[in-house]
């Protein structure tokens, strides 16, 4: 299954989360069909009710003291939900910059394993 990518962009505080909760409503009347997946300190998905959310502090597999799992963790139970009654519909990442920050931290870290040292730069 593929998910159609959309971008969604506005200043903080205008509105994205709950337009993503709305839509999830709006097309599937069960909030359980979708999932906002919260990166870094983002924590705009507290303020919305009817909203099924995952903090993804990490890339890789992890699960902290609250529940919360890595990203992988999280889109892998996504996929495994396919074909089931618990499919997943739509899948929102909040925030894209802090995404990045994620991957980010993933690839030093990997480059660590790999070569003993963290790299300065994304380019190295």
């Amino acid at each position: 299954r593929s998910y159609p990518p959309y971008i969604i962009m506005g200043q903080p505080k205008v509105g994205k989360t709950t337009l993503f909760r709305d839509l999830v409503l709006l097309l599937y009347k069960d909030p359980s069909k979708g999932l906002l997946i919260s990166f870094g300190d983002e924590e705009g998905f507290l303020a919305s009710d009817d909203l099924q959310y995952e903090e993804a502090k990490t890339w890789d597999d992890y699960e902290d003291e609250n529940g919360n799992r890595g990203l992988r963790q999280i889109i892998d139970e996504v996929i495994e939900t396919q074909g089931t009654d618990e499919q997943i519909e739509m899948v929102a990442f909040d925030t894209y910059d802090e995404l990045i920050e994620v991957a980010t931290k993933q690839v030093f870290e990997e480059h660590r394993e790999q070569y003993g040292t963290y790299p300065k730069s994304l380019n190295a």
